[in-house]
């Protein structure tokens, strides 16, 4: 009886076993197939948020509306003026972008090449394994009916690559918030709001003779005519990563001294934008002169604000001689996390160990 009992006993245990070892194995495979968010985290990414930031930052200030609200054609204008195509901040209805715009027609570096209706469009993505900046404009709106098809949709499309087509929405699409950086395949886009909004009227693409996202060539702004009088030190310590401007601003003890705040290419920033590494702060002295300090972000080697894994990378190519423009104080001031005032192989990896959430 107890030899049968234990037979039973061990039988049990070996099926529970192979039960969770054969869990196990699901949940692998299950993790698997989720994707690394963070290698989502590109240049793309994070260039069709900084757009999107700047562009609410914008109308903030013009309108003082804390959202887009859906509004589709305010919403792409406000993003073509800021990368430096329009000047017209009133945009138009959904159904209209197609036609507002001839054949060539210029706007500063950028021209508007036109591509009609569904085949149009395919043409365009089939010919470019990337390009940015494309306007696609549809007929109608959700829930449209042939008595009453709305003001149409327009997309703004920040970039394509590999099939993959990198945007944004004036609205919470499946419950993700306005503004949200969209990856999906260029076909299921195509398809999806073909089914949503009518056949599309057809494209226009903002090219500015590359196939790469790219900022836009505003004048900078110049605050003295006497190089002489301006002076352009660092400023110390390195600021927190996700630093938005306004909070540093509203902690900086001569706040009441700052004339502007620029991009490293002289352009002015909004309020809430992330302080990036090489962003200028431009001060009034007491004496009339006027000083520019530059702003180093703790483990931003890039520029945009964030310290990632991104970051690390370019730091340890920098620190090994890989990089051609070499280390200058600037850098040093972003990547030096050991503290011995040098940027080294042990920043890098400080940076990506932080950046991972290691320490």
């Amino acid at each position: 009886m107890r030899k049968r009992v234990l037979i039973l006993f061990l039988s049990f245990i070996l099926a529970i076993s192979c039960t969770i070892s054969s869990a196990a194995n699901e949940l692998v495979d299950l993790e698997a197939t989720i994707p690394d968010q963070t290698a989502l985290e590109n240049e793309y990414v994070l260039g069709a948020k900084a757009l999107y930031d700047q562009a609410l930052a914008l109308y903030e200030e013009k309108t003082h509306c804390s959202s887009f609200y859906g509004n589709c054609g305010t919403f792409i204008s406000y993003q073509l003026y800021v990368l430096g195509i329009t000047d017209d901040l009133r945009g138009h209805n959904g159904n209209q972008w197609y036609d507002a715009y001839t054949p060539g027609e210029t706007f500063g570096k950028f021209t508007a090449l036109k591509y009609e209706g569904t085949q149009g469009i395919h043409t365009l993505f089939d010919s470019h394994e990337s390009l940015s900046y494309v306007v696609i404009s549809y007929p109608h709106q959700t829930g449209y009916t042939d008595e009453n098809p709305g003001a149409g949709h327009a997309v703004f499309i920040y970039h394509t690559e590999d099939g993959l087509v990198y945007f944004t929405e004036s609205y919470a699409m499946y419950g993700q918030e306005e503004g949200t950086v969209h990856l999906w395949e260029l076909d299921r886009l195509l398809d999806t709001y073909q089914s949503w909004y009518g056949d599309p009227i057809g494209a226009v693409w903002f090219s500015d003779g590359t196939e790469q996202p790219s900022v836009s060539d505003q004048p900078p702004l110049h605050f003295s005519d006497d190089s002489a009088e301006q002076t352009k030190t660092i400023l110390t310590p390195a600021i927190a990563p996700e630093t938005k401007a306004i909070d540093f601003l509203s902690s900086y003890e001569n706040s009441d001294q700052v004339t502007a705040m620029l991009t490293a290419d002289g352009r002015k920033i909004h309020e809430n934008i992330y302080l990036g590494t090489g962003m200028v702060l431009c001060l009034q002295e007491k004496d009339g002169t006027e000083k520019q300090l530059l702003l180093a972000v703790k483990g931003d080697m890039d520029g945009n604000g964030l310290a990632n894994t991104a970051d690390a990378r370019q730091a340890l190519r920098m620190a090994v001689g890989l990089d051609g423009e070499g280390i200058n104080d600037l850098d040093i001031a972003a990547g030096d996390l050991s503290g011995d005032g040098m940027l080294t192989s042990t920043d890098a990896r400080l940076l990506l160990r932080s950046a991972v959430h290691l320490i």
